[in-house]
Formats: structure tokens, C-alpha cells, sequence
């Protein structure tokens, strides 16, 4: 199976996978190396390299950035990985880190790669691009789920009495996504009347209508229903991350 892989100068994951999608180049170099971590299991979605002269990562010894490797794995195959999301393998601790940093090297080697994008402490970052695509889905889809709220809840009603009664959409990379009502009396309200379940199904169908990569599935985004009466603590977090 061709993987594709680029060199780029970004560092940010979700921007690299974006520009992996996009991309059409399918590089020999990028192409051994999936085979040899085929031969370890590893099943690869997209592969990164970033030179040292564009690297974010530096050693805590010397202070010094290194050349850094994006591997973006199948959602299987990272469930299967052990690496720590919160991670992402800055630590090193990964099984086959330093398999990948000598098979980089050896094929930087063979294909004649500049030697800024290889090293012995490269850093080799390890996430899971199925999740990165369920992050960008809802983050996409929230101006659409904020047409849901609005519709749903205008002043149409005595059960939608005026704009106080609106919820708000935020959205997090649990991924989640979770409706804000004022008040308890609100939130209250919308369940009786049967919009949370209508809101549900329809945020669920403009998931499902976006989804550009096979990755939604119901049990893999939360959505939430609150009111900001019981769940204050919980706003600043919400709308930080939003």
C-alpha cells in the first residue's frame, strides 16, 4: 500500500495531516519506511519530516532543535501502540523509536536526503490520524451546528420565549462537542419538549454529511447537553479550548 509523505516546514499535527491529505506525492524514501514498519506492525496513514532548521523540538540538554518524524498511524494501530495521547511520544519511550531513527537514517542515506532532516536524537512523534481527523470534523462543523441551535431554538414558541433561552455550541479535542443552555429551567425545558433529542440526530446527520475521511462513527464524538447554572466551572476550560 503507497503512503504518502512529504517534507514540510510546519509543525503543527493537525496542519501536517491536512497537508498529507492533499498531497499526492507518494516518495520512495517515505515509501521503504513504511514497509519496514509494516514489518513491525505498524500501520501508516502519512509520514512528516521536518528539518532541523524548522523543528519546534529541541533537546532539554543541549537546548538544541533536532530534525523531527510525524508518523500518523491507523486508529488501530495506535490504539495498539501504547503511546500517551497527551504525549505523542516527546518522550522517546515508544517501542520502535529507535528502529525508526535508525531505518531513517539508512534511507536518508540511500536516496540522498539533506542531512538536516535526519539525526540520532531525532525526535519521532507518533499520532493517531484518525483522531485528527475527528478533531477537525467537529471543529468544522461548528458554524453548522450553531445554524442547528438557532433554528431549533428561535423565539417561535412559548417554549423558546426570547434569545436568553439560546444555547452555545463549544467544541473540544475529546473530541466533543457541547451545547451551553443559560439556565437549568433552559435545558430543562428543551428535554421536555423534545429539541435536545432533534438537536442530537440533526448534529449527528451534519457529522456524518462532512465527514471527508471515513472516521465518524456515534460512539467515537461525545456531545453534551449543559446549563451554565451547575456546569460554571466547566465554561473556561470549554471556551479555552474552543
Amino acid at each position: 500500500m503507497n503512503v504518502k509523505g512529504i517534507f514540510s516546514q510546519e509543525s503543527n499535527a493537525h496542519f501536517q495531516l491536512e497537508a498529507l491529505r492533499s498531497s499526492d506525492k507518494v516518495a520512495a524514501v517515505f515509501e521503504d519506511l513504511n514497509v519496514a514498519l509494516a514489518g513491525k506492525n505498524v500501520s501508516l496513514v502519512g509520514i512528516v519530516s521536518v528539518s532541523r532548521e524548522h523543528s519546534f523540538a529541541a533537546l532539554a540538554t543541549t537546548r538544541a532543535s533536532e530534525p523531527c518524524l510525524s508518523l500518523f498511524l491507523t486508529g488501530t494501530s495506535y490504539q495498539e501502540s501504547g503511546v500517551d495521547p497527551n504525549d505523542s511520544n516527546w518522550s522517546g519511550h515508544w517501542t520502535h523509536t529507535a528502529f525508526v531513527r535508525e531505518q531513517w537514517a539508512r534511507l536518508c542515506s540511500q536516496y540522498e536526503v539533506a542531512p538536516q532532516y535526519h539525526s540520532n536524537e531525532m525526535f519521532v512523534f507518533v499520532h493517531d490520524a484518525r483522531h485528527l481527523d475527528l478533531v477537525r470534523l467537529v471543529k468544522t462543523c461548528k458554524d453548522t451546528i450553531g445554524q442547528i441551535l438557532s433554528t431549533t431554538f428561535k423565539a417561535t414558541s412559548p417554549l423558546r420565549a426570547d434569545a436568553s433561552t439560546a444555547p452555545r455550541v463549544f467544541v473540544s479535542s475529546e473530541p466533543s462537542i457541547s451545547i451551553v443552555f443559560p439556565t437549568i429551567a433552559a435545558l430543562e425545558r428543551a428535554r421536555v419538549s423534545g429539541d435536545l433529542n432533534r438537536t442530537r440526530n440533526s448534529i449527528l446527520t451534519a457529522l456524518d454529511r462532512n465527514d471527508r475521511y471515513d472516521c465518524f462513527s456515534e460512539a467515537a464524538v461525545g456531545i453534551h447537553f449543559l446549563d451554565a447554572e451547575t456546569s460554571a466551572g466547566q465554561l473556561y476550560g470549554l471556551a479555552r479550548e474552543d
